[in-house]
């Protein structure tokens, strides 16, 4: 039944249940789910305009949710974003969130090169409370 879900799902519904499926791997990278994590799954999903349904399917059947990639620079930085975003939400950064998160940028399509800069320079907004636009401002200059 999921394959014909996954197949007849629009281009926007799989990219939103890819995103949202990418986070819940970044929460579940320590070993536990906190409820900071799952608030800041919720936001992000509210954010994207994803349907309370599609968001509670994600969380319940995420191995049905394939990897979907954004198609601009401006949707791979908002998911990157996010990505660290999650991973700093319970005020630990733990390595193998971080290491997830570099993963999640090398499959976004950011060059290999420049993911560890552009990882830090995000981390950093979050710790000194950048804007999101002064933090991608930073980033788009190293693309």
């Amino acid at each position: 039944m999921s394959f014909f879900k996954n197949l007849f799902s629009s281009a926007e519904t799989k990219r939103r249940k890819s995103h949202i499926m990418n986070l819940l791997s970044v929460a579940a990278a320590d070993g536990k789910i906190t409820r900071e994590e799952i608030d800041y799954l919720a936001y992000v999903a509210e954010k994207i305009y994803m349907p309370r349904e599609e968001f509670i399917d994600v969380i319940k059947n995420p191995q049905d949710v394939i990897f979907y990639p954004p198609e601009s620079n401006r949707e791979r930085l908002d998911q990157l974003y996010d990505l660290v975003g999650m991973m700093m939400i319970d005020g630990h950064i733990d390595q193998d969130e971080i290491i997830r998160c570099k993963m999640f940028a090398q499959k976004l399509g950011f060059k290999s090169s420049v993911i560890d800069a552009i990882v830090a320079q995000i981390i950093d907004g979050f710790i000194n409370h950048l804007a999101r636009e002064a933090v991608f401002a930073q980033v788009m200059r190293m693309l």
